[in-house]
């Protein structure tokens, strides 16, 4: 064989000839390498555990290498700035965005310490510019000052017994009022994700369902009211206590519920409620574990959202809420009176989105059951839910999304 004739990687042996690297007589393979072990994404979430899916190892997490939050570096670097109290403002709003978005990355995103900084230097940076602007006759009205909460500055929330009026209000919503806010579009309502060839989800030996969530949480807070609704119509909730989301967080003191002393029976429907993580006491970020997970529970969440946020809400393994079905800011600057009280009118922000999510939830619960009870399952809206998230042969969602109501 010719010079001219060797191609790329070919070796020449002492007869002089050129051979392809597997066939050159003087040829040894490299030795193989190490084998590297399965990883498993976000860090390790509290609670037992059991084998990993292929018995091999304990079920352990392998945390990927934590990020800065971009946020909690520009609100520091506004809180320096100041700009008149323009800059502490801002940074006090992006403070309070980037912890939310910390806590709820499971230890992929860090700079709490950056976030605290920026909320300390920003309030007192917004309170100079207050005093500022009021000793120069600017403000003229104490309507016109903004108060942030700080650490130690209100009290955290204290749950209570659900009021009898609010409940029930909340699970005997009017079928004129359902029919009237149907399947809403995706700008009000995001539905559930649906899963297929998944296995049977068992609670409490009938079809199940899971939620775990954290009381501080306000996107758990806004699900939770829909969550009582739908489940209401396969069984009934005990012991549900009002309480209110973190006021340090984004969409602070959403009104809402605790299922930390609830319970749930149901002839149909099996239902675990944990409220994993509790409320902020003393300050932003000083939630504390509260309820740890089963091992059933702690797979579901690893395995269907990388354990990575709250809320999260498995309903027999075929439809997952793994983000906001809708925004908390409907919510705002309610009391759980005044929800219960706007749940007659349809055209309410707040009753959209609780009584949309619920007609999803019952659409997916009814796929689970059997579609029982039928004086539930079929309800001619929520047989429209179950159509938009391809339950049912059918309309697609997609088609949907330009029909609204």
């Amino acid at each position: 064989m010719s010079d001219m004739s060797q191609g790329p990687g070919w070796w020449r042996a002492s007869d002089g000839r050129w051979y392809p690297p597997e066939s050159h007589p003087e040829y040894r393979p490299p030795p193989p390498g190490p084998s590297v072990p399965d990883a498993y994404r976000g860090p390790a979430v509290p609670g037992p555990y059991g084998p990993r899916p292929d018995g091999t190892s304990p079920w352990t997490v392998a945390p990927a290498s934590p990020v800065t939050s971009g946020l909690a570096i520009a609100a520091l670097v506004l809180a320096i700035l100041w700009v008149g109290g323009l800059g502490s403002v801002v940074a006090l709003v992006l403070g309070v965005v980037a912890l939310s978005k910390i806590r709820s990355s499971s230890g992929r995103t860090v700079g709490r310490g950056l976030v605290r900084a920026a909320l300390v230097i920003g309030a007192v940076g917004l309170a100079g510019a207050v005093t500022l602007y009021a000793s120069a006759g600017s403000v003229t009205s104490p309507d016109r000052q903004v108060t942030v909460p700080g650490p130690g500055s209100v009290p955290g929330p204290t749950p209570g017994p659900a009021a009898s009026v609010v409940i029930r209000e909340l699970t005997g919503v009017p079928a004129k009022v359902v029919a009237a806010v149907g399947v809403p579009p995706l700008s009000i309502v995001i539905p559930p994700i649906i899963k297929t060839g998944q296995p049977s989800l068992i609670v409490a030996g009938k079809p199940g369902a899971v939620f775990i969530g954290g009381v501080f949480c306000p996107y758990c807070g806004a699900e939770r009211w829909a969550i009582i609704m739908a489940f209401s119509r396969f069984g009934t909730f005990s012991h549900l206590e009002e309480t209110t989301s973190s006021p340090w967080d984004v969409y602070p003191s959403t009104p809402t519920f605790s299922f930390q002393e609830a319970s749930y029976a149901s002839r149909y429907v099996g239902l675990e409620l944990v409220e994993h993580s509790g409320n902020d006491v003393d300050g932003p970020d000083t939630s504390q574990l509260l309820e740890p997970l089963t091992r059933q529970e702690a797979s579901l969440w690893q395995r269907y959202d990388d354990s990575s946020g709250y809320p999260f809400l498995d309903i027999g393994n075929r439809a997952l809420v793994l983000s906001p079905s809708f925004t908390p800011s409907v919510l705002a600057g309610l009391d759980q009176l005044d929800v219960a009280a706007r749940l007659s009118n349809p055209n309410a922000p707040s009753t959209q989105g609780i009584v949309g999510t619920a007609t999803y939830l019952t659409a997916a619960i009814c796929a689970v059951t059997g579609q029982k009870p039928a004086s539930v399952c079929t309800d001619p809206v929520v047989k429209r839910a179950a159509q938009a998230m391809s339950l049912v042969p059918g309309q697609n969602y997609v088609d949907h999304i330009d029909g609204g109501h």
